[in-house]
């Protein structure tokens, strides 16, 4: 009886072992994006719990921020759903803003990603772009359509309010839009 008990713990442990690791297997987005989507996670977390804690919740951003320059210099093919494309009129000129959106895990037994299963981005472009890399991303989006995923290169580009520091604090600012703001270098409808 103790040994029947001892294969079916074992059987239950390698089926456990084997869904987890087609799980990661099936992962089709690049590890920088993994890592970075798991580390913004407990880092928000963590923050949560430290909420009255201003010198705790300084340690968890400054810890992310050099993350953020050490490590996350630049990204590339970073797998990113299309949420919403507008346009918008700033000092005569026209835009582009996207929304985006990458589930933190992938979970394809639901339709819908949860709130705290997600990191939003953004990112504008001109409609009028000079350059030749922005005139091909303009290109892209205007092929582009909600609910399609994108692969984008480029940079996470918070800074402070005086520009000086790349920062994620306002991210993390409780009143403020949760969403990180990117620099595209590319993007190609996958």
């Amino acid at each position: 009886m103790y040994k029947i008990k001892l294969l079916l713990i074992a059987a239950l442990f390698t089926v456990a072992c084997k869904q987890v690791s087609q799980t990661k297997n099936n992962d089709p987005r690049p590890k920088s994006q993994i890592d970075f989507l798991n580390r913004l996670k407990r880092a928000k977390d963590s923050i949560d719990l430290a909420y009255n804690n201003s010198a705790a919740k300084d340690r968890i951003i400054a810890n992310i921020d050099k993350y953020l320059i050490d490590s996350l210099k630049q990204f590339n093919d970073w797998h990113l759903i299309v949420e919403s494309i507008s346009d918008f009129s700033s000092d005569g000129k026209t835009f582009y803003n996207i929304d985006l959106t990458s589930p933190i895990r992938i979970d394809n037994s639901v339709d819908t990603i949860s709130i705290d299963n997600k990191v939003d981005f953004n990112f504008t472009v001109s409609k009028e772009p000079k350059d030749k890399d922005l005139l091909k991303i303009k290109d892209e989006i205007s092929k582009l359509s909600i609910g399609d995923t994108i692969k984008v290169d480029g940079v996470i580009f918070m800074t402070d309010e005086d520009m000086k520091k790349l920062t994620l604090s306002a991210y993390f600012d409780n009143f403020v839009s949760k969403k990180l703001t990117l620099l595209a270098k590319e993007i190609n409808k996958k």
